[in-house]
């Protein structure tokens, strides 16, 4: 990577490895980005100690951004929900026990996942990824949000241990993130 810079590290400068950098990313993804962000940072650490590259030249490589959580969760609709619930047989008890010997509990903990992922095809509902038990459990802690419950009610309802957990369901309100939301400067509003 860093050879295009040249075979002087002395002649490095940070826009020239920012740019090396930026060129990079756009043929990889986040991990292997950051991969080679660290490695990079490393390779110049080490000139800077032999005394070849300028000092601080390291904290030139930006590490690629990660917005945490950046997307929204992904729920169902209230009718929705009910037609999953609608799939599933009524003529069994409501307890998760195995189908085969011996009868006790589920041993996995996607399990309840599996579950639901069988029962969204037969009420008509496509589940683009994994994790059809938390598209469960957002889609109650959007209804319980739009329902005005309070963020910290939605946490010990989840049992979330921490609230920045339950945060997550604060961007799920759009039309009240409108009202709150503060117009870019010198940009138009919506």
């Amino acid at each position: 990577m860093l050879l295009t810079l040249g075979e002087e590290p002395s002649e490095f400068d940070a826009r020239g490895l920012r740019e090396l950098v930026l060129e990079e990313r756009r043929h990889c993804g986040w991990a292997k980005a950051q991969t080679l962000v660290s490695a990079g940072r490393a390779f110049i650490r080490f000139r800077i100690a032999e005394g070849k590259c300028p000092a601080g030249l390291d904290e030139a490589i930006l590490g690629p951004a990660h917005w945490r959580l950046s997307t929204l969760p992904r729920y169902l609709q209230a009718e929705e929900v009910e037609k999953v619930i609608g799939a599933c047989n009524s003529n069994t008890a409501r307890l998760f026990l195995r189908f085969r010997a011996p009868l006790r509990g589920l041993g996995s903990h996607c399990a309840v996942s599996v579950i639901v992922a069988e029962a969204m095809p037969r009420a008509g509902l496509t589940l683009a990824t994994r994790g059809a038990a938390h598209v469960l459990r957002h889609s109650a802690a959007t209804t319980l949000l739009r329902q005005g419950a309070s963020l910290q009610e939605i946490a010990a309802i989840l049992w979330h241990r921490c609230l920045e957990t339950t945060a997550i369901y604060a961007k799920v309100d759009l039309l009240l993130l409108k009202q709150v939301a503060q117009p870019w400067p010198e940009v138009e509003p919506c």
